[in-house]
């Protein structure tokens, strides 16, 4: 069982900071695979290096920014 994000990083600690986008974007993830494996999916994510993984979570926050935005106007524009 992979460990979560708090167990493996103290964030408090000046060795363990990361981005803000880096902490969101892995408690993302965690979730998302916490959801599929409680669905019955199996859930293996594979990043081939660091960058791969940090470039993943900010278009993942990107993208999650975008669709606030566009459900945020569609609202909007209904009332």
């Amino acid at each position: 069982m992979r460990k979560k994000f708090s167990e493996k990083y103290d964030l408090n600690s000046d060795s363990g900071k990361k981005p803000w986008w880096y902490i969101v974007g892995y408690t993302i993830l965690e979730w998302i695979e916490d959801t599929l494996k409680k669905l019955g999916f199996t859930v293996n994510w594979y990043f081939t290096s660091e960058e791969m993984k940090e470039i993943w979570y900010k278009r993942m926050i990107f993208a999650i920014v975008a669709i606030v935005v566009i459900v945020s106007i569609v609202i909007a524009t209904k009332f």
